[in-house]
């Protein structure tokens, strides 16, 4: 953590620059003070860019254990008058072109020594209870280097130094194995979110996860931190932060899944993702319907940023629409959708194009069907509540459409069968001998159906 000055702080003074430049640390810890209290000149981001420069050789802590600490010292303070720089960087123009000029010049030595601040979470005893405190700061100062502007985004997304530094924060694990989080601070999402949001980046990254066998772990990881959301103690309290965090964690997965690289849908299709950020959805949702009703709209992005996903699918589009409906899909609909009917910001065809696509999708493959059975033995699927009477409507017409491919007579004590073979072109089949489960067409095997109708 910085040391503050115990100093008075006052305006920036040619002579605090000029003392400051040769290292001293208490004119350091003092400029930095006097950059976040006021004004930043952009004299002070030549001073912090000096020690920040991989000509200043990042100290090997192994072997200078005992001479580590005004190194540090001086990283964290240069840190503090960056960040102070990118905040004022908007309303002084001088000061934003010499700080894009500074980063552009220096991504190798940023990256360099942000990782070697993270280390010392580590290493230093007295720090690591800032491990989350630490990730999340250098997290917010990486997404505040990509956004600044397209010619520093570029040059960033361009080293593998920068690369490497997001997913060491992304992967970072406190001393119970469990990834840094924190509800109510989005830093490591946004930072994630602000890598990924454009093309060059998101296959930049794709690219070198795939390289260093990190799909898996990539999936996994936005599944986990999507479950610790849905189940965060704090949602009962306020729910603002959890619900900002889910929208950014299917966001990425929209932008991921964007890219079409083979190597990421198999590997996040082997973990189930949308099932069980879907199953993640509906713990959320449950959780927000009992203690904050009036913001159950805000689960429907998050939903909705998962159907982006499914119509855009070209690969493994059977396998989503099941994993969808393991997850709850339908239900979670049912429970959402009043909720969105007259909202302001939430476009009026965004709920019906949903409807449509959940009804008409691939919702009519046997393989869903199934799962369907499955998850309704009855038959009965959740109709809409309080909800606006054309979409109501809307709902039971494709439901309606959707269930007639399922809805086969009954003769007698036999049951009508449905016949395996994609390619067979007899469609329903009655077999003469229902021990058999023999298509009559073609000697395929042959499916139980039922039927599926709103309740």
């Amino acid at each position: 953590m910085r040391r503050r000055t115990r100093n008075r702080t006052g305006p920036v003074t040619p002579d605090l620059l000029e003392r400051a430049s040769t290292g001293s640390i208490p004119d350091i810890i003092l400029l930095a003070d006097s950059v976040q209290d006021g004004k930043c000149p952009v004299k002070a981001l030549d001073v912090a860019f000096k020690f920040l420069h991989p000509d200043e050789l990042v100290p090997d802590v192994e072997r200078n254990r005992r001479n580590f600490r005004d190194p540090i010292d001086r990283a964290m303070n240069c840190m503090a008058i960056l960040d102070a720089a990118c905040q004022q960087s908007d309303s002084d123009p001088s000061l934003k072109t010499a700080l894009i000029d500074h980063l552009i010049e220096n991504v190798d030595g940023m990256c360099c020594w942000i990782r070697f601040l993270l280390l010392f979470t580590d290493v230093l005893p007295a720090w690591k209870h800032d491990v989350l405190g630490s990730h999340n700061r250098n997290a917010a100062v990486l997404c505040t280097i990509l956004y600044m502007q397209d010619r520093v985004y570029d040059a960033y997304i361009s080293s593998t130094e920068c690369i490497d530094l997001a997913l060491r924060l992304w992967f970072r694990e406190d001393e119970n194995q469990e990834l840094l989080f924190d509800t109510k601070n989005r830093s490591l999402p946004l930072m994630m979110y602000a890598l990924i949001s454009r093309e060059a980046g998101l296959h930049a990254l794709v690219n070198r996860i795939v390289e260093k066998r990190l799909v898996g772990q990539l999936a996994s990881s936005i599944i986990r931190r999507a479950q610790r959301v849905s189940e965060a103690p704090s949602l009962a309290v306020e729910p603002t932060p959890a619900l900002s965090y889910m929208r950014t964690l299917t966001s990425m997965i929209s932008f991921l899944m964007d890219c079409d690289n083979e190597d990421i849908m198999k590997g996040f299709a082997k973990v189930h993702y949308l099932r069980e950020l879907c199953t993640s959805l509906n713990t959320l949702s449950i959780t927000i319907q009992k203690h904050h009703k009036q913001l159950l709209h805000m689960v429907y992005p998050p939903l909705h940023n998962l159907f982006t996903r499914t119509l855009k699918a070209r690969t493994h589009v059977v396998d989503i629409w099941v994993d969808l409906v393991e997850g709850g899909v339908v239900p979670l609909f049912a429970r959402l959708l009043p909720s969105v009917q007259r909202r302001a910001d939430i476009p009026p065809p965004l709920p019906a194009l949903s409807i449509t696509t959940l009804a008409l999708g691939a919702m009519t493959h046997r393989r869903v069907i199934q799962r369907h059975l499955e998850m309704y033995p009855s038959g009965d699927v959740p109709g809409l509540k309080r909800c606006h009477s054309e979409l109501t409507a809307h709902w039971k017409r494709c439901w309606e459409m959707a269930t007639c491919f399922t809805q086969f007579p009954h003769s007698g004590e036999k049951i009508v069968m449905f016949c395996d073979n994609p390619a067979c072109t007899a469609g329903e089949a009655l077999p003469s001998d229902e021990r058999s489960k023999k298509c009559d067409a073609c000697s395929a095997n042959v499916d139980k159906r039922g039927t599926i109708t709103l309740v």
